[in-house]
């Protein structure tokens, strides 16, 4: 018996999760997903989210700390890249909460990221900005073709990220985010708890794959 409520509980969970990450733009549908966990569960209240902003933060700057320490990137360039990762980190943390990246988080990151570049060199700062210019146009075109499916608060974080990881890291950073969204769209998609047509915040993804990025791949800021 216990098992059996175990079991409901975490499929309540998992349908909760999926309706506030997935629906939070169709207030119908993430209400009607709700309503299910409730009736699967007894309680309606999703406990990750919860999660005291601080525990978040700390789980953060760990996984940022441990990037640091494997490429040893040097003082200046270790430092640079850290406060990118954090500053990527807390856009992606508020996305998953509210569904958007705000602005006035994204476009003074932007101007930073530029300006910091500057000091590392003129051929490191071409890198960043080719980086950053070609993420926006394919990224672009993407939210255009997709019409929805992705967003442009997505091509705003994917275009910081494509700063951070330069123009020869692009690449890979772009294909890891991609693989990532599929790994959790598509079972999503087999169950039927999403459509075609429902949007996904891509930003977790993106700064994840940057941070993947800089341990495996070979880039102008950590080499």
């Amino acid at each position: 018996m216990a098992q059996a409520t175990g079991a409901l509980s975490a499929e309540a969970s998992t349908l909760r999760a999926a309706a506030i990450f997935f629906y939070s733009e169709d207030r119908t549908r993430a209400r009607r997903w709700n309503q299910v966990a409730h009736r699967l569960s007894g309680r309606s209240d999703l406990s990750w989210t919860r999660l005291p902003p601080p525990a978040l933060a700390a789980a953060v700057l760990a996984a940022m700390v441990f990037v640091a320490v494997l490429k040893e990137p040097g003082l200046y360039r270790g430092a640079l890249g850290l406060i990118d990762l954090a500053i990527l980190g807390s856009i992606a943390v508020h996305d998953v909460w509210t569904r958007r990246a705000p602005n006035r988080v994204v476009y003074p990151a932007l101007a930073f990221m530029a300006v910091a570049s500057l000091t590392l060199g003129w051929g490191d700062a071409a890198e960043a900005l080719l980086g950053g210019l070609v993420a926006f146009g394919l990224l672009l075109g993407i939210a255009w073709a997709g019409r929805g499916a992705m967003g442009f608060g997505d091509v705003k974080v994917g275009t910081l990220c494509g700063m951070v990881v330069g123009l020869h890291g692009l690449p890979f950073m772009m294909a890891v985010t991609f693989v990532l969204g599929l790994l959790v769209a598509a079972p999503l998609l087999l169950l039927r708890l999403r459509s075609r047509q429902d949007s996904m915040a891509f930003s977790p993804f993106f700064v994840l794959a940057t941070a993947v990025a800089m341990v495996h791949a070979p880039l102008y800021l950590w080499g």
